[in-house]
């Protein structure tokens, strides 16, 4: 893994804490290692494979829509204006349609939620200390989380439209490591689509 490389992409372009909660991660992972079948969790799952993968993290390009097959055929019409996409990690605002969400409701893609008035609730979840649980998959996302998807369901809101996370990877060997953070408040309700293809 690359992740010096990779941050050196990001320098000056988060928060300081998010990169102290990178680093902290990305240690986490180095003492940790992948996950193996010694392990009760994973003793079905033999990552080996993933392991020796030569993975490079997203650098931030995005292909253009003329390079992606339809996206149509991964959301039913019900959520066609109700989709955040991302290509390879990154949020693409072309692809994406929010017009179907009732007002209060807060469907964005990380980068911009760090930037506007969600930023100390997001710091307060990605920021949270580790219980000793995490894997050594979890460390690696949190080391190399680049952006994700941020909901905030409203008290009380009901969305009637599933809403549709689309998340499509155009080339091979690349590491995305998108984080899904959703704040559904009491009383409300809404059905969330993750879909991952490459």
């Amino acid at each position: 893994m690359a992740f010096d490389e990779f941050s050196v992409q990001l320098s000056g372009q988060e928060p300081t804490w998010l990169t102290q909660v990178r680093e902290e991660a990305w240690e986490r992972f180095e003492r940790q290692g992948f996950p193996t079948t010694d392990q009760e969790d994973w003793k079905y799952t033999n990552v080996a494979p993933v392991a020796r993968g030569k993975f490079r993290p997203i650098s931030g390009e995005n292909k253009s829509i003329d390079e992606l097959i339809n996206l149509d055929a991964y959301a039913d019409q019900e959520s066609l204006q109700s989709r955040l996409v991302f290509i390879n990690g990154i949020c693409s605002r072309e692809l994406s349609s929010l017009q179907a969400l009732p007002a209060g409701v807060v469907v964005t893609d990380l980068a911009t939620a760090l930037q506007g008035e969600h930023a100390h609730t997001l710091r307060e979840k990605l920021a949270l200390k580790v219980d000793g649980n995490e894997d050594g998959f979890q460390s690696l996302n949190t080391a190399f989380l680049r952006d994700g998807a941020f909901l905030l369901i409203p008290q009380g809101v009901k969305v009637e439209t599933p809403i549709l996370l689309l998340f499509l990877t155009t080339k091979s060997e690349t590491l995305s490591s998108p984080r899904v953070i959703v704040i559904a408040e009491r009383e409300s309700a809404a059905t969330l689509i993750e879909t991952y293809a490459a």
